[in-house]
């Protein structure tokens, strides 16, 4: 055959094969869902009459099927559905017959890449139909040794969408992490200048670090060092007030979160970094606490005006309305609150009802249109992925707040100081780097920032007029030490009797958790020691709220040898404690079941641990004995029944003996 010959009919095999091509698509595009419920073989004759078309018969196809298009008409829509009817019952034919004519059905659809068109186009336009298709393809395959090859067209075509998918989600990731960085950068541009002119007040007289305690927002001019954080932590808020997810913003305990939350994120949104209107919306600052939905509904409750006002929730008619509806109200009244949930990891160490736990986290997380913020420690990471609501919040994203850089640091110690007209000593920043480990750029131990805070505060306090001195330094016993010298040296100032109350009053700030992790634990004032506690206050070691005191920050539990020797003798009690507090919680929950009660040695255990317990935990123990003491009575009467059985056999005894 001449070569320009070969070449037209080449070209004329390869018009076809698209046409045919286009034929399929067409058909997938025009079909959608109307396949579903279809057999295989019903799907097999469709795709084949849109293969091969009445109007562009290849004769080399075959007979059986050109006989088909021929009785089929000339018009493409009618005779592609007439021809599809004739062929279906065809296509389960045996013998000679039916090998030829899926023979023929497989050089047409091969030829036209038949399969792969159809889920291309249907993973383009319809991804149920997709798998329609792929299940019909599979069933064929399967059951036709002449179309086994389906299999493998169905095969690569997977392998091929899941590339293109990873391809399109890659690209779409970076676009949106290229997107974030712009918006956090413009974001950036918009917070106040940190060269802030220094307050007007006696040199030193203002403390620029708050020590072991968290920055509070009106601290906001000596925050110094986390300005990428903020910035970045407001892109988040933006992303969120246009839709986006909740904010998880997570780290070790000690790399900052509740400082970065406090006096980085919320001042920068009052001060205009997302617009005016969003720096008029007020925050809902809160902790979990026992009872977290309840604490949280009534302080957004009063966000929203008095009762005469339609957009406020009608308590009459509806008792405890979600979150979402009480931020509605208060949004609709242009007080969209902005919800900051501090030390979350509170809802795992003091709320003991699960229930309570994922309704919170449910609620929390669906409380648009409020914005929501979350602060926990990473080492209550799982503990969050296990409430499912959380955890879909946790895979979309969230922020990791890590450690300061070398210049961050410097700033962090020098700006404050600056700005509360006190100077440093050239050498204090570089020895504080080295005594942190953060020197030539390396990283420092993870949370060890407290230890710096506190060493500052420390330090302040032995400044020598305006300046803070390597001397002064060196006094506190160094970021390593500076904590346990402060505690050490208030400790060793009391008199035994009030080191004993000291030691009870810090060990009831303490919680352990059923896994052994030491956390703090915040108590009522009115119950505690308030006297005993005061130095350690002034120290700012101990936090004293309005109705709360707790320690300052967990880093007094291990920096501290002494106290953590007592918390390591109490430890055993303290984990029996907890268990105690949520088996009660459980039995009360299953409306006081008597098979919940503790017994034997599990009720004489408690009841030694706890002195005077109330409340639940009361009820549960005096529950216990009150059964275990039914219990004993029964068996008295049990023994007693059985002596009484035992004598009255006793006179047959002795006739026996004096035969």
């Amino acid at each position: 055959m001449p070569r320009g010959t070969a070449n037209v009919h080449d070209h004329d095999r390869e018009a076809a094969a698209e046409q045919a091509r286009e034929g399929v698509r067409a058909w997938v595009r025009q079909t959608g869902s109307r396949v579903e419920g279809a057999g295989a073989y019903a799907i097999l004759a469709l795709l084949t009459a849109s293969a091969v078309p009445p109007t562009v018969l290849d004769q080399s196809s075959g007979d059986r099927l050109a006989d088909l298009m021929a009785d089929a008409g000339t018009d493409p829509g009618a005779g592609r559905s007439v021809f599809a009817a004739r062929l279906l019952p065809r296509l389960t034919a045996t013998g000679e017959n039916g090998r030829a004519l899926h023979e023929e059905i497989s050089r047409v659809l091969r030829a036209a890449d038949a399969v792969n068109t159809a889920l291309a186009e249907a993973a383009a336009t319809d991804d149920e139909l997709r798998r329609v298709l792929e299940a019909a393809f599979q069933e064929i395959g399967l059951g036709v040794p002449e179309l086994r090859w389906m299999l493998t067209d169905v095969r690569e075509s997977a392998d091929r969408l899941r590339r293109q998918l990873a391809t399109r989600s890659l690209r779409l990731r970076r676009e949106r992490d290229e997107m974030r960085r712009h918006l956090v950068a413009f974001t950036r541009e918009q917070l106040p200048a940190g060269d802030a002119v220094p307050a007007d007040v006696p040199g030193g007289a203002v403390p620029p670090y708050p020590g072991l305690v968290h920055f509070e927002p009106e601290d906001a001019p000596w925050f110094r060092g986390r300005e990428p954080e903020i910035a970045e932590m407001l892109g988040h808020l933006a992303e969120q007030a246009a839709g986006g997810p909740p904010l998880i913003v997570t780290g070790v305990s000690g790399a900052g979160k509740s400082s970065l939350v406090r006096a980085g994120l919320l001042p920068g949104l009052a001060s205009g970094a997302l617009g005016a209107q969003a720096a008029a919306w007020p925050w809902v600052l809160v902790h979990p606490g026992v009872r977290p939905t309840a604490r949280l509904r009534t302080r957004i409750r009063t966000l929203i005006p008095a009762p005469e006002d339609e957009s406020r929730p009608d308590d009459s008619t509806e008792d405890d309305p979600s979150i979402a509806a009480l931020a509605a109200a208060a949004t609709a009244a242009g007080r969209r609150p902005v919800i900051v949930v501090d030390q979350f990891e509170e809802l795992f160490t003091q709320c003991a009802d699960p229930a309570e736990r994922l309704a919170y986290v449910t609620e929390l997380t669906s409380a648009a249109p409020a914005l929501v913020v979350i602060a926990v420690r990473s080492d209550f990471y799982q503990d969050c992925v296990e409430l499912p609501p959380l955890a879909k919040v946790l895979t979309a994203g969230h922020m990791v707040v890590g450690p300061l850089g070398a210049d961050a640091i410097r700033r962090a110690v020098v700006e404050p100081a600056e700005h509360s007209g006190l100077s440093v000593e050239p050498g204090l920043p570089g020895l504080l780097l080295r005594d942190l480990g953060a020197e030539d750029g390396r990283p420092y131990e993870p949370g060890s920032l407290p230890l710096l805070a506190h060493a500052l505060r420390a330090t302040w306090d032995r400044r020598e007029g305006v300046r803070l001195t390597v001397g002064a330094y060196r006094e506190t016993g160094g970021i390593r030490h500076a904590i346990a010298e402060t505690a050490e040296r208030i400790y060793r100032e009391q008199s035994p009797d009030e080191r004993d109350r000291l030691r009870e009053a810090l060990l009831e700030l303490v919680a352990v958790t059923a896994n052994g992790t030491v956390v703090r634990r915040r108590a009522d004032r009115a119950a505690a020691d308030s006297l005993v506690l005061r130095r350690l206050v002034r120290a700012r070691l101990v936090t004293v709220g309005a109705d709360t005191v707790e320690i300052s920050h967990d880093a007094l539990l291990h920096h501290w040898p002494r106290l953590a020797g007592w918390v390591a003798e109490a430890r055993e009690d303290a984990v029996l404690q907890h268990r105690i507090t949520e088996a009660a919680a459980e039995w009360d929950r299953s409306g006081r079941d008597p098979g919940l009660l503790p017994r034997g040695s599990r009720l004489l255990a408690a009841r030694e641990s706890l002195d005077q317990p109330d409340g639940v935990v009361g009820d549960y123990l005096a529950a216990g004995w009150a059964a275990a003491e039914e219990q004993e009575a029964g068996r008295r009467r049990v023994a007693h029944r059985l002596r009484r059985l035992v004598a009255g056999a006793d006179p047959g005894r002795p006739e026996r003996r004096q035969r």
